[in-house]
């Protein structure tokens, strides 16, 4: 899933920090194969592996929902019946090992959404109650001003607990000639796998219930580690430990680099966290920094925690602006402990680099980051997802956008990423998914 999910608390721990420098080992001399090809059928996207040849992903082409539980290389369509088209609303499928899936589908018109749910793999599903998110909350807004379903976000810790977060956005108000003036964010928990939502929290810049949230910080993009802990990120860091009914602000601290004076004038969006358990993970704060030239210098830095982000440490990277945290196994799927994948560009590369360049250095390391081994210096990919310490796919994905990109591939390694081969993933024909009715 895409998709690094997250409501952030937060607890301000100024400590005078070192920075740890990552040591990093050379390539391994091992001959590295990749032969690409461009895939049959459809184009891979949000590729959710949880074992070898079990697992699920997005055609990053028609939206539809993918599931597999016999090889990479045979999917088959899943989609449950009546799901919104590609682009009705974003980051609204999630998936929990090899049986268990949610999709947001429409409610009763663009104000209202609901969330299907499937058990076994997307042969069936069954659609919840239509929620809107508007009904009985005081908005707040300005005269003529109104508010619509913008993003949502689905998360789920256990098959059981899960939250929905949806983001709302004001719409054009004609009658004035402007655009609107705020955000806001519902967001809905279940404990019963998403045949009933509860509402946890209600926030827009003009109601005073705002559960700690400050103004401007509410965001969709949340991630929970527990029933009871989670983060909200984006243009804020945000966590809350009572299940996102109340939430507290976090500031990762100040890395020793950089000067107290441009600390301060910083200007930060930040990533979702990427964690290996409950406890250990990595942020990264993509930020704008006064340069000595008197414009604005883009950093980005990378933090990691141990303790379940009570204490953010920054660390050194081997490569930047990494396409995420360094990733782990994913909680649900396999628990890989400390190893963890970097996949990302070096200064060199980054100097380099020209239109269409899209290979980045991939880094594997064994004791959660402290630690980096270039294991392939130029691997054509956009994301990787290791189900083990030696076998892992990676996703080179092309949309309209990519410049240079023609040819999308999935690859697969069984040496830790040293080398990797094409597969040709293709569709089985029919499709699953049968309707069930609403609960």
């Amino acid at each position: 899933m895409i998709r690094l999910r997250a409501g952030l608390t937060s607890l301000v721990v100024i400590l005078a920090i070192v920075l740890s420098v990552a040591q990093v080992k050379g390539p391994s001399t091992a001959p590295r194969v990749v032969v690409p090809v461009r895939l049959s059928d459809f184009q891979v996207d949000d590729l959710h592996m949880v074992s070898a040849s079990v697992g699920w992903a997005v055609d990053g082409v028609t939206g539809d929902i993918l599931h597999t539980a016999g090889s990479v290389e045979s999917w088959r369509v899943v989609d449950p019946p009546g799901k919104p088209p590609l682009g009705y609303l974003s980051a609204s499928v999630f998936f929990l090992g090899g049986e268990h899936a949610w999709a947001v589908m429409a409610g009763n018109g663009r104000s209202e959404v609901a969330v299907a749910r499937t058990s076994d793999g997307g042969s069936r599903w069954i659609t919840g109650p239509s929620l809107d998110p508007m009904s009985g909350m005081d908005l707040g807004l300005p005269a003529g001003d109104s508010m619509t379903v913008d993003t949502v976000t689905l998360d789920f810790v256990t098959s059981r607990d899960g939250w929905l977060a949806v983001g709302l956005g004001e719409e054009w108000n004609a009658a004035q000639g402007r655009a609107g003036t705020g955000t806001g964010l519902v967001l809905y928990r279940t404990t019963d796998g998403g045949a009933e939502w509860s509402t946890e929290l209600r926030f827009t810049p003009f109601t005073t219930q705002h559960a700690g949230l400050r103004s401007g910080c509410a965001s969709p993009e949340i991630l929970f580690t527990s029933p009871t802990r989670g983060w909200e990120t984006g243009a804020c860091v945000e966590q809350t430990r009572d299940g996102g009914i109340t939430w507290q602000m976090a500031d990762p601290p100040r890395p020793s680099d950089i000067s107290a004076a441009r600390w301060r004038r910083r200007s930060c969006s930040s990533t979702q966290p990427s964690f290996a358990s409950a406890s250990v993970g990595w942020l990264a704060l993509e930020c704008a920094i006064p340069s000595g030239a008197g414009g604005m210098a883009d950093v980005q830095v990378a933090y990691q925690t141990s303790d379940a982000g009570e204490e953010w440490i920054p660390r050194q990277l081997p490569v930047r602006w990494p396409q995420l945290p360094p990733t782990y196994g994913t909680l649900d799927g396999p628990h890989l402990g400390t190893r963890a994948w970097l996949l990302g560009a070096t200064a060199q590369e980054l100097r380099n680099a020209g239109p269409g360049t899209l290979s980045q250095a991939l880094y594997q390391s064994a004791d959660g980051g402290a630690h980096w081994t270039l294991v392939d210096p130029a691997l054509p990919a956009s994301s990787v997802d290791f189900v083990s310490a030696q076998f892992g796919f990676a996703v080179r994905a092309c949309f309209g956008a990519a410049v240079g990109c023609t040819n999308p591939m999935l690859l697969q390694t069984i040496d830790g990423g040293v080398n990797w081969v094409q597969l040709h993933p293709h569709l089985l024909s029919g499709r699953l998914g049968s309707p069930l009715p609403y609960s």
